[in-house]
């Protein structure tokens, strides 16, 4: 796989973040002695990682404490979702098992899930969020890349012909993103497209 430099920088970056994320939270564990952990839950997760998402889970085996039922972190594979899938992005945050609130109600959890099942049509293809999403992703790669060839050509004097060919591929991509913001409502991040 070849990447751009940029994509490299920016991924790092990510991971670097969840990183310092992981190690506060085991200070975090030491000094409040915390026995489980919450996973947050964002639109549109691999499908792979949306079984535990909004959930909590205990550290260690599972356990029942006043009636409720905390399965295992790691019998269940969180903690490789969260910590081996590169590029993931949720996190956890440790809480007191009986004692911390949950963040997401099971209502809510339900209406996130139907609404992460939702397909949409473009042009003839059908995607859930989560491939759309990538689709995007896709496009914003595409597009920093075709930017960076029209600044080489505009550097070296090259043809004009050449650059207008390129502008034209670039225009196309900022359609089919905008396109795929409009019908799925995806948050486009102008950031990624730089």
């Amino acid at each position: 796989i070849t990447r751009r430099l940029d994509t490299v920088v920016r991924q790092n970056m990510l991971w670097g973040v969840k990183q310092a994320h992981k190690e506060y939270n085991d200070i975090i564990e030491k000094e409040l002695q915390t026995n489980g952990i919450e996973i947050d839950y964002h639109s549109n997760s691999r499908p792979s990682h949306r079984y535990m998402q909004g959930k909590q889970y205990a550290k260690g085996a599972a356990q029942t404490v006043n009636g409720i039922y905390y399965p295992s972190a790691e019998k269940e594979g969180v903690y490789d979702r969260l910590y081996k899938d590169y590029g993931c992005l949720h996190y956890e945050t440790n809480i007191i098992l009986g004692v911390s609130v949950p963040r997401y109600t099971e209502a809510e959890i339900k209406r996130f899930e139907e609404q992460d099942k939702q397909l949409y049509t473009i042009n003839g293809i059908e995607k859930d969020g989560y491939g759309w999403s990538q689709s995007m992703r896709n496009l914003e790669a595409e597009t920093r890349k075709v930017k960076g060839e029209i600044n080489s050509l505009k550097a070296f004097g090259n043809s004009q012909a050449e650059i207008l060919k390129l502008q034209k591929r670039l225009k196309a991509y900022q359609n089919k993103y905008n396109e795929i913001s409009s019908v799925t409502g995806i948050s486009k991040d102008l950031n990624r497209m730089r």
